[in-house]
C-alpha cells in the first residue's frame, strides 16, 4: 500500500536570482561595508560597595528622603559630588 502523499501547504516557490540581481546586493553589501562604523559609546565602569550606618542615622536619612521623593543612591551620589566639587 502506498504511502499518501501531503498537500505541499505553504511552500514557497523557489525564485532563481539573475546574476545581475546577485552583481546588486553584492555593491549593495559592499557599499555598506565601505561606510565607517559610529565610533563605540564610552561605558562607564561602576563599583558596588556596603557601607554600615548606624540605625538612627538611617532612619533619619530614610525619613528626609521620604519626604523629598529622593533615593538613597541619589542622596548618596549627590552628597559625594557636592563634597568633590568644593
Amino acid at each position: 500500500m502506498a504511502k499518501r502523499q501531503r498537500p505541499k501547504i505553504g511552500l514557497k516557490k523557489e525564485t532563481k536570482d539573475t546574476a545581475s540581481k546577485q552583481e546588486a546586493l553584492l555593491q549593495k553589501l559592499k557599499a555598506e561595508k565601505s561606510t565607517p562604523a559610529p565610533p563605540p559609546t564610552p561605558v562607564k565602569k561602576k563599583l558596588r560597595f556596603t557601607m554600615d550606618l548606624p540605625v538612627e542615622l538611617h532612619q533619619e536619612i530614610s525619613a528626609r528622603l521620604e519626604e523629598s521623593g529622593q533615593t538613597m543612591k541619589g542622596y548618596f551620589l549627590s552628597l559625594a559630588k557636592k563634597d568633590l566639587r568644593s
